[in-house]
């Protein structure tokens, strides 16, 4: 099963309005269609990555370094073919484009062996779960101001039948995004999960005031509450100083990153991203090191991809989601997807990712 050809579509799906969080804004929505064809017929082919600044760098590095070194590979051996692309992290290029080419590549590899084997991805990683809890990613554009609006929105998830949401804080004073945090809960209900997700937005001083204004709101993590320039030991103080249970994983781009975290003791739950940080290939052994601590495993946007990987694992936790408006792209590209219901997802048993791409609103989007 030798490896014929990598092709890489970038596209850009412009938003309707801009989506503001504490450290950045979004207005466009993108996405990598990687597809890697065989000389038997079996074809592995993914939707991918959200990268907006960088993209054609990225897409660059698929086309005239990744490609070359995966074609006349076997396809049923990943490790040969992870080893053939991780090689390039350490060479000329910056290491986050390599390693988000990477990820590409590696996820539609891993639908590729799906469909060779004929067994969903999920169950080739271990097959814990088929089915994990949908949450949705809300609250963007926040502020004083904007509290009916939010809660508005979060009660309208809950109606769709969401288990959870996560709400974008650290645009403010702490003693604000606890007051939208509160109004929230009262919206959704005591039963549905509920995050909060600073984007690196505070101190460590402001996000332990916040932790602890949020205590008796069953907050299941605080995502990323503390600045870049102290992260994980800013992170380890807010857990040690509050008792509050603290996310983040994102922003790594190996699992060697997502170790020092955890030995850091900066985070109660790890949520890496496999398009941002090596793939399938490497969220595993990332998903590895969490269950070896006891830390809860999550995984950040990419519902259709997350959700085989936490349903890969006990302690899997919960597919991320967004609005149609600030995620149009996802239930458009793969029309047929598994319904969220009762806040749950049921995860495809179809080989691979189970998912199908739409020719025509590809071709629609298509930046090359």
């Amino acid at each position: 099963m030798i490896i014929e050809a990598v092709t890489v579509t970038p596209m850009r799906v412009p938003l309707e309005r801009a989506f503001r969080a504490a450290t950045f804004t979004i207005d466009v929505r993108c996405t990598l269609v990687v597809r890697i064809e065989t000389d038997a017929g079996a074809v592995g082919e993914v939707f991918i990555g959200d990268i907006r600044d960088h993209q054609g760098e990225v897409v660059k590095i698929i086309r005239d370094d990744i490609a070359p070194r995966l074609i006349g590979l076997d396809a049923t051996r990943l490790g040969p073919c992870y080893a053939a692309m991780i090689g390039l992290s350490g060479g000329v290029h910056h290491r986050v484009r390599v390693m988000e080419a990477i990820s590409a590549v590696d996820t539609a590899l891993w639908d590729l062996f799906g469909k060779i084997t004929g067994l969903p991805v999920h169950r080739l990683l271990g097959g814990a779960q088929d089915r994990v809890r949908a949450v949705v990613s809300c609250g963007y554009m926040g502020g004083a101001d904007d509290t009916g609006a939010l809660t508005e929105e979060a009660a309208e998830r809950r109606d769709e039948g969401y288990g959870g949401v996560k709400i974008k804080v650290g645009f403010s004073e702490p003693h604000v995004d606890a007051a939208r945090a509160r109004a929230v809960r009262d919206a959704i209900g005591p039963d549905l999960v509920l995050i909060c997700d600073a984007n690196q937005g505070w101190d460590r001083y402001q996000a332990s005031e916040f932790a602890r204004s949020v205590a008796e709101l069953n907050v299941d993590w605080i995502e990323e509450p503390t600045h870049w320039r102290d992260y994980a030991a800013g992170m380890a103080h807010v857990r040690q100083a509050t008792g509050q249970q603290v996310g983040a994983g994102q922003n790594e781009m190996s699992s060697e990153g997502c170790r020092d975290l955890i030995a850091a003791g900066a985070v109660d739950v790890l949520n890496f991203d496999s398009s941002l940080g090596g793939g399938v290939s490497e969220w595993v052994r990332a998903a590895t090191l969490a269950e070896a601590h006891e830390v809860r495993i999550a995984h950040h946007e990419e519902p259709l991809v997350s959700m085989h990987l936490l349903g890969a694992k006990a302690r899997g936790l919960y597919a991320e989601y967004f609005s149609d408006a600030r995620d149009p792209l996802t239930p458009r590209i793969a029309p047929e997807q598994p319904p969220v219901t009762d806040g749950h997802v049921t995860v495809p048993q179809s080989a691979g990712f189970g998912i199908t791409l739409d020719r025509d609103y590809i071709a629609r989007y298509a930046v090359d």
